[in-house]
């Protein structure tokens, strides 16, 4: 089943319990495809994280086109198992078979840091990890972008679009573009850094679900950036999640 499919079922009024056979992860219920023979082009649904705790409801009908979108966020391809792998279908399948809990950001990063303790490989590990993650952010801000339009709140859309145009400027077919002057880069990168931190700080005391521009106030993913922890996120002081990560 693709996206697509998944969400007109979902429309209709199809439970997610109905579409798919879940099954126990480490601690958890998750959806894994039994068979994947190949990850790249690959669009149908291989993938679902720990339900409970990316708050993903199995056994009701979702009642409104933001509940479904942000399903969607937690539903991964093969394709997108391949675009988190910097397009290696190698690495892909290695991310794809050690998920049991995780989202594939998580679990690849994790994979990264690890290889990054041979020097042979270090380089070229911390390249794809960031051609990785600029991956990832971009499709979760996309799925976002539509999700806030759909409930008024255009100002968000429009910053996240802001945010997608300036990823977009570090890259160059499918590669990170070197900085010209990295200096002036790490400068340009801090300043943004404490303008997301300050932003996420303000809106939190009021509580930041309908003004995230990240992952939806879920604090328990990578992708927020007060408790989640992508590449460390060091610049904007999130902390590392180790909610699950070394049971």
């Amino acid at each position: 089943m693709t996206k697509d499919e998944l969400r007109k079922a979902l429309e209709e009024g199809k439970q997610l319990d109905e579409l798919f056979e879940f099954t126990d992860g480490q601690e958890c219920q998750i959806f894994k495809a039994k068979c994947v023979a190949h990850f790249a082009g690959n669009h149908e649904i291989v993938y679902i994280p720990d339900t409970d705790l990316n708050e993903i409801d199995t056994d009701r009908v979702l009642a409104s086109m933001p509940e479904i979108e942000c399903v969607l966020m937690f539903c991964f391809t093969g394709h997108d198992f391949f675009e988190i792998c910097g397009c290696n279908e190698k690495m892909a399948r290695r991310v794809f078979d050690a998920c049991d809990w995780q989202c594939p950001d998580t679990e690849y990063d994790e994979q990264q840091r690890e290889e990054e303790e041979d020097p042979e490989t270090q380089e070229t590990a911390e390249i794809s990890e960031g051609e990785a993650l600029i991956a990832s952010l971009r499709r979760h801000h996309f799925s976002a972008v539509g999700g806030y339009e759909m409930l008024g709140y255009h100002q968000e859309a429009k910053t996240l679009r802001t945010v997608i145009e300036a990823m977009d400027g570090f890259v160059e077919h499918g590669k990170l573009t070197p900085p010209n002057d990295p200096a002036k880069e790490n400068e340009s990168a801090l300043g943004a850094a404490a303008e997301i931190k300050a932003y996420c700080l303000k809106h939190r005391k009021t509580g930041c679900r309908s003004t995230c521009i990240f992952d939806k106030e879920n604090k328990h993913s990578p992708l927020c950036p007060l408790y989640g922890s992508p590449i460390g996120w060091d610049g904007f002081g999130g902390k590392e999640n180790g909610r699950k990560k070394n049971r």
